[in-house]
């Protein structure tokens, strides 16, 4: 599925309750845009949620305010091309496929997706995703001004039935219906929180799991660190 997240600028950053869930709900690696001192900046390739909020402690360092930059976050959920830190969003508008997995660079547009583009289908394993492919070939050849153009965002998102974020030094075009939730537009509905999470992510210690992986609140148990449902396991068998 994948989500986007906008944040405007002026607009304070999602509070780690949110964050941790798009993450949890979609946890193929996240990665993130920004507009600094006249262009787009990408980030991208982060496996674990830990990785993600030491980028953005970092991003703050830099910029003095995360609430003063115009902002998109992408978490992915694999559809298409194989789960690694190159696939993640958000991508520069280009044709060069080493510019299209590159983890931090400056471009003069950004995008990031929220979809499956069945006509740039890929195999599951393959090196580029359905969206870096639609990019190389048929954004990237899209005149400049021409991808704000509300006409051509019109026939893009009924060719693909998807949803984009596109950053440039214009500010930030959304294509498809987005969710506008505290001054924040989200490409679909999987950033909610349940109470559940509302009550302990990051009241308590997170970390990862050291039976089945998953990033959670836990115990120590005979050394390791287990999350809530592993813990209940091995108790079984105490």
């Amino acid at each position: 599925m994948c989500i986007i997240a906008h944040k405007p600028a002026g607009v304070h950053l999602m509070g780690d309750d949110v964050l941790f869930n798009c993450f949890e709900n979609n946890p193929d690696g996240a990665g993130l845009m920004y507009l600094y001192q006249g262009s787009v900046r990408i980030i991208k390739g982060f496996m674990r949620f830990t990785d993600l909020l030491e980028s953005l402690l970092s991003l703050e360092k830099k910029v003095k305010s995360l609430t003063d930059i115009d902002m998109v976050i992408h978490f992915r959920y694999a559809t298409q091309g194989s789960i690694c830190a190159q696939n993640c969003h958000p991508f520069p508008c280009s044709s060069n496929d080493k510019d299209l997995r590159s983890l931090n660079l400056s471009a003069l547009t950004g995008i990031a997706h929220n979809g499956v583009i069945n006509f740039c289908s890929t195999k599951k394993r393959s090196k580029l995703s359905d969206t870096q492919i639609f990019i190389r070939d048929y954004l990237s050849r899209i005149p400049y001004r021409d991808l704000y153009n509300s006409a051509i965002n019109k026939l893009i998102y009924e060719a693909t039935n998807s949803k984009f974020a596109i950053m440039s030094q214009r500010g930030v075009d959304l294509i498809g219906p987005f969710v506008d939730h505290k001054g924040i537009f989200y490409s679909n509905s999987s950033f909610m929180v349940d109470d559940r999470i509302k009550k302990w992510c990051f009241d308590e210690d997170l970390d990862y799991c050291d039976s089945c992986g998953k990033l959670s609140v836990g115990e120590y148990f005979y050394d390791m660190w287990l999350c809530p449902q592993c813990l209940s396991y091995f108790n079984e068998d105490y």
